[in-house]
């Protein structure tokens, strides 16, 4: 079996030395990090690297190369010592139209890992002698293929050959990848370990997923967190499951999708303060930049209406004005004016006065009312003082009036004396007990020649009441003469009191004299007394009897 394995391989290697090779070669062209020429198998052209000018050592093997702008042209052949001696430390191939690698194009180079990103028809003898490959990682894809590498490994290496399907049956695989064993440079110990192909969707917009191959049953290396221009990595996820990188291992082909969250656009705060301008204090706010500021509570002021709130000299509108930076708001306050209203209280009237808020009002004229005297303006039971009193509000000032005080007084016209006394206005005097007057009745009180009606008379200003006599019937008071002689020089006696006495000489009237209030009386006579003439005493009471009393002189 092995020899006619090995037969059919050595067929096809010479079949594709010959067909390669029988190519027509084309002028080499230096581009970047390889030298290379152009080819046509007649299928197209195509790429065959010739020398490798780079210094990296650990490097991807391009899957084609811009050759010109805008045309592309793939790589399918790696020519023989390309990367000969070099340095090179790991070398992953990702050309899915590479066929041949040529002859010890890879050799003397410290590889320890080569990933055959791949399908290559043909590896050529020695292309991998006297190197360190310690891992080598197959194509992953179900593509059949017979891929030889003779010579790869050194001996006294432990080598381990990573692929995807594999059959062993102590020599060499037998399905899809036929890798012949006895092409290795006697290696000590050849493992083949199976791998599954793990993808990794990055769901970033790109069209080309990364892969990443690992050995099966074995924990995965977590890749670098990636990012996305306004996302947030949520994780791997195989399905609705998130991948636990610490305990969950791959057990078949599987793509590891990655999730992602809208990231929330950073907010930018500023602080809103309000300055209410008066003892009221309001919470300030945290606004976000273009956002509305909430409207505080209605606040008040003694004396003034709100008038809004200012940002500086700008009014600001919580329905429709945003914040864009940090803001202090400040309460505007309108003056109050407010009505002061006078009531007289039966006074001239006196007029409204406008006044704002927490200032003095003018003082009025004052105002009079009869029978009053004025005593100020009042709010309530406090005086108002207009220099020192402050308006507060809309408010009525009462005016306080002292009700004047009027002297009654009392003549008796000789009758027994009554006091005075005092009344207010528009009050009633009270009678006095009745006066009395000896011969007289006593007939009222007059105000002139009015009768003054003591029940229903109000007094409305200073008044004097005189009394008024009715003169009682009598006979006229005696008089008593004391004895004349033609030596009297005065006529005396006595009557009544307060009667007046008459003297007549000789019929005719001389003097008169008043009885004082024992009813004496005497008259001093200028004239000789003497027994011609003739004298005679007349008595006029206060009722004005008269009566005639005739003198003997002796």
């Amino acid at each position: 079996m092995k020899s006619f394995q090995f037969a059919i391989a050595f067929l096809i290697c010479l079949f594709t030395i010959i067909f390669f090779h029988s190519e027509a070669h084309a002028a080499t062209t230096t581009n970047g990090d390889y030298e290379y020429e152009i080819l046509n198998d007649g299928r197209g052209d195509y790429i065959q690297i010739l020398d490798y000018k780079g210094t990296s050592t650990s490097i991807v093997i391009p899957s084609e190369i811009e050759v010109s702008p805008g045309r592309i042209v793939p790589l399918k052949s790696i020519g023989d010592n390309s990367f000969r001696s070099k340095g090179l430390t790991n070398i992953t191939l990702s050309s899915n139209a590479l066929l041949t690698i040529g002859q010890f194009s890879f050799s003397d180079n410290p590889i320890e890992k080569f990933t055959f990103d791949f399908n290559c028809d043909t590896c050529y003898f020695n292309a991998f002698s006297n190197t360190s490959i310690k891992e080598l990682y197959m194509p992953d894809d179900n593509k059949t293929a017979y891929f030889l590498i003779p010579y790869a490994l050194n001996p006294n290496l432990t080598a381990k050959i990573y692929a995807d399907q594999y059959t062993h049956d102590g020599s060499s695989p037998s399905n899809v990848y036929q890798i012949y064993l006895g092409r290795f440079y006697k290696p000590t110990v050849i493992e083949f370990i199976d791998t599954k192909l793990i993808t990794f969707n990055y769901d970033d917009g790109n069209t080309v997923n990364k892969k990443i191959q690992n050995i099966a049953t074995t924990l995965l290396t977590e890749p670098t967190t990636p990012s996305r221009p306004g996302y947030t990595f949520d994780g791997w996820y195989d399905g609705t499951s998130k991948w636990n990188f610490a305990t969950d291992k791959v057990t078949k082909i599987m793509t590891l999708q990655a999730k992602w969250s809208p990231k929330t656009p950073p907010v930018t705060y500023y602080n809103v303060t309000f300055l209410s301008n008066t003892d009221t204090s309001i919470t300030s706010q945290q606004i976000a930049k273009s956002s509305y500021v909430k409207a505080p509570e209605v606040i008040t002021k003694k004396g003034y209406t709100f008038a809004g709130w200012y940002d500086g000299e700008n009014k600001w509108y919580f329905l429709s004005d945003t914040i864009s930076k940090d803001t202090t708001l400040s309460a505007k306050w309108k003056l109050n004016d407010y009505k002061m209203t006078f009531d007289s209280i039966g006074g001239n009237p006196v007029a409204t006065q406008t006044v704002p808020f927490n200032t003095a009002a003018k003082e009025p004229l004052v105002p009079t009312k009869e029978g009053y005297t004025f005593a100020g303006w009042y709010d309530g039971e406090n005086k108002w003082q207009f220099t020192t009193d402050f308006i507060q509000d809309n408010m009525v000032l009462t005016a306080k009036w002292q009700v004047k005080n009027y002297t009654v007084s009392f003549d008796s016209q000789g009758g027994s004396k009554v006091k005075s006394t005092q009344v207010d206005y528009l009050n009633k005097a009270i009678e006095p007990k009745k006066p009395t007057k000896k011969e007289y009745t006593f007939i009222g009180w007059y105000n002139g020649k009015t009768k003054f009606m003591f029940p229903k008379q109000s007094i409305t200003k200073d008044t004097k009441l005189v009394a008024k006599w009715q003169l009682i019937d009598r006979i006229p008071a005696e008089l008593k003469i004391n004895p004349v002689t033609t030596k009297s020089n005065t006529i005396s006696g006595k009557t009544e009191p307060n009667t007046v006495v008459e003297l007549y000489r000789n019929g005719a009237y001389t003097k008169k004299v008043r009885s004082n209030s024992k009813g004496n009386f005497k008259i001093e006579l200028y004239v000789q007394v003497t027994k011609k003439a003739t004298f005679s005493l007349q008595s006029v009471d206060q009722a004005g009897n008269k009566k005639m009393y005739s003198i003997k002189v002796k």
